[in-house]
């Protein structure tokens, strides 16, 4: 039993395993949620795709309505890892995807994803360090809609001091989008990598 800020909830495993209610899971672990200090949804694997066990849309749906409007105060790291096939603007589920966007968590210092480009908004502002891994093989028609999604993304992060992006598979030419200059004047380090 929690009695201080220390709770990781991890959510993901090998694409063994089964999620038979993870409504039930939800709901159990976000009884102590005011002792979350990390959440991960998802696991690197030492492939270039994330070793996940992958819900299905009515589980990401369950996810997001169990936990909308949870509240974790102490919470200072999110990791987002799908697969590259999951979260496409295609399927109509980058709202549930967003599922964490409408959590309370005022200490969010780290956001990490991979495959996936979170909602801008202004509870982004408090990240200091943010990891986005993005796989284009899988949708190189939606390079450039990607792209003004990610230049949005981090408009909204407006106190970064780490930015580190990986852009994988980026072989096909695209029309750069037209939009204004980013202000990353707070960012001390980047990292971009193909």
């Amino acid at each position: 039993r929690l009695t201080k800020p220390i709770g990781q909830v991890l959510l993901g495993g090998t694409t063994h395993q089964s999620w038979e209610n993870i409504g039930q899971f939800i709901r159990t672990a976000t009884i102590r949620s005011q002792y979350w200090t990390r959440f991960k949804h998802g696991f690197e694997s030492f492939e270039e795709t994330p070793f996940f066990s992958a819900l299905s849309r009515e589980e990401l749906h369950d996810l997001s309505r169990e936990s909308h409007g949870l509240r974790a105060p102490n919470l200072s790291e999110i990791y987002i890892l799908y697969p590259r096939e999951i979260p496409n603007h295609r399927n109509g589920d980058q709202l549930k995807a967003n599922y964490f966007s409408t959590w309370s968590t005022p200490a969010l210092t780290r956001f990490t994803s991979s495959n996936f480009i979170p909602i801008p908004s202004a509870s982004w502002s408090s990240l200091a360090s943010l990891t986005i891994s993005l796989n284009f093989g899988w949708a190189a028609d939606q390079t450039a809609a990607n792209v003004v999604s990610l230049l949005d993304f981090l408009d909204s992060c407006t106190n970064l001091k780490t930015l580190s992006l990986d852009f994988l598979h980026l072989y096909e030419r695209f029309d750069a989008p037209i939009r204004s200059i980013l202000d990353l004047k707070t960012v001390e380090t980047i990292e971009l990598s193909t």
